[in-house]
């Protein structure tokens, strides 16, 4: 699910009233969802499509010789769940406001479900395809990003989330 394949706006169209309904639709297809979250005060978004929950902190048992990114695994609904370190600051926020956001797999490569903590859950963001632009930030899982009442919004690649396992 990465952000490239956002659509490109829709160009003008010649409304009439008896397209009216075709308008609406094509502003639906250039407006995408996303859950937002904070590290620290940085604000990111995650595709609202990649996310399966947001949930309360979870406290991961680490794994002997387990990549860098990887806190561990945590008990969660019957599976378990990889818990990726994306760089939240664990020492800045109550651990009881933590929540962590549980992704939808990606792909059969996956072995397991993956999740990560974050310091406080924003809102729900709703973002026109033509507002989002690349960043200038190094961030490794935040390519692009947007502005949200004149501040930035990075975009995360829930797919780069998953490829820090591989790391």
């Amino acid at each position: 699910m990465p952000l490239d394949n956002l659509p490109s706006s829709a160009g003008p169209s010649q409304a009439s009233a008896d397209d009216e309904r075709s308008t609406k639709d094509s502003v639906a297809e250039t407006t995408h969802k996303f859950v937002s979250f904070y590290l620290g005060e940085t604000h990111y978004a995650v595709p609202a499509r990649a996310v399966a929950e947001v949930t309360g902190h979870l406290t991961p048992t680490p794994l002997p010789d387990g990549p860098a990114s990887l806190f561990g695994i945590a008990p969660y609904r019957g599976d378990i769940l990889a818990i990726v370190d994306i760089g939240a600051s664990p020492g800045s926020i109550d651990p009881a406001k933590r929540k962590a956001v549980v992704l939808r797999p990606i792909g059969d490569e996956v072995e397991l479900p993956v999740a990560f903590n974050v310091d406080r859950i924003g809102e729900m963001l709703q973002v026109r395809a033509e507002d989002v632009r690349y960043t200038s930030s190094t961030d490794s899982f935040s390519e692009y990003q947007t502005s949200i009442q004149g501040k930035p919004v990075f975009l995360v690649d829930p797919s780069r989330i998953v490829d820090l396992l591989s790391l």
